[in-house]
C-alpha cells in the first residue's frame, strides 16, 4: 500500500505524517528520513509506507501528477516510477480553514505571513475535484488536534490497518530537538488546540480585513464546499467591519 499526504501548508500535515507512525507496519518518510532522495524506484521502497508532499496535487483529473517540490522529496517525486502509480495510492487530504491558515506564522519565520490567500484557494481548488474518489479522505485540521484519536480511528478504518491509539498523546517524545519536524511543529509538545480560531486575535485584524477585502467571498465559498459549519463560513466583513 501507498499512501500520500498532502494539502496546503500550515494545515497540518507535518502533524499528520507524525501520527501516521502508530500504524506500526507502516513505514512513514518524514522530513528526517536519512536518504529521501534514493526514493523512486521499486526496489527502494519498503511497502506500506506513507510520503508526505504538503503543496497539493495538480491536473488532479487527469493523472495526479505531483508539482515539482523545493523540499528534499523532489527527485523522487518527478521519477516517472511514482507518477505513473500514484493513481492507486490512498490520499489523505489534510484542510484547514482559510483564516487560520493564511495568519499561520512558520516558526522559520516568525515574523511574517507563511501562507497567501491565494495559494491556499489554488490548493483547495485542486482538492474539491478528488473528494468524493474512494481512495481519497479529507482529514480537517480541527478534528484533528480536537479529537486526534477518533480522526486516526477514522482513517485506520479506511486503510485498513491498525492503529496504536497511546500514539497520539505520547508522539511527540519521539520528535528530537532541532529537527525539520520539531520546526515544523512548533516545537516538542502535546497535541493542543490553541492554533484554532487564531485569526480572531486582535494582531491579525489588518491582515483579515485585507484578505477579506480581496479573496473573503471566494474562500467563503471554498469552505462551503469543504463542509465547514455556517459559524465558521461566515463573512470575515460580520467580525471585522
Amino acid at each position: 500500500m501507498r499512501i500520500l499526504i498532502t494539502g496546503c501548508a500550515r494545515s497540518g500535515t507535518s502533524l499528520l505524517t507524525y501520527l501516521m507512525k502508530g500504524f506500526r507496519s507502516l513505514h512513514v518518510f518524514d522530513t528526517e528520513e536519512k536518504n529521501p532522495r534514493l526514493i523512486g524506484h521499486p526496489s527502494d521502497l519498503r511497502e506500506p509506507f506513507v510520503f508526505k508532499y504538503p503543496q497539493g496535487l495538480i491536473d488532479p483529473g487527469q493523472d495526479f501528477a505531483l508539482r515539482r517540490s523545493r523540499d528534499s522529496y523532489e527527485a523522487g517525486f518527478r521519477s516517472p516510477y511514482l507518477r505513473s502509480y500514484v493513481k492507486t495510492w490512498k490520499v489523505l487530504i489534510c484542510i484547514r480553514d482559510a483564516r487560520d491558515v493564511v495568519t499561520s506564522r512558520h516558526p522559520r519565520q516568525p515574523d511574517r505571513y507563511w501562507v497567501s490567500p491565494l495559494r491556499w484557494i489554488k490548493a483547495i481548488e485542486r482538492t474539491l475535484p478528488l473528494i468524493h474518489q474512494p481512495n481519497v479522505v479529507l482529514v480537517k485540521y480541527e478534528e484533528l488536534v480536537c479529537d486526534p484519536v477518533r480522526q486516526m480511528t477514522c482513517i485506520a478504518a479506511f486503510l485498513g490497518m491498525d492503529y496504536d491509539n497511546n500514539w497520539t498523546t505520547c508522539f511527540h517524545k519521539d520528535i528530537h530537538p532541532g529537527t525539520e519536524m520539531s520546526t515544523a511543529l512548533g516545537g516538542i509538545r502535546p497535541i493542543d488546540t490553541h492554533s484554532i480560531g487564531r485569526w480572531t486575535r486582535p494582531e491579525h485584524r489588518t491582515r483579515i480585513a485585507r484578505v477579506y477585502q480581496e479573496w473573503g467571498i471566494r474562500i467563503e465559498s471554498l469552505l462551503a464546499a469543504l463542509g465547514y459549519d455556517k459559524e465558521v463560513t461566515q463573512p470575515f466583513v460580520d467580525t471585522y467591519p
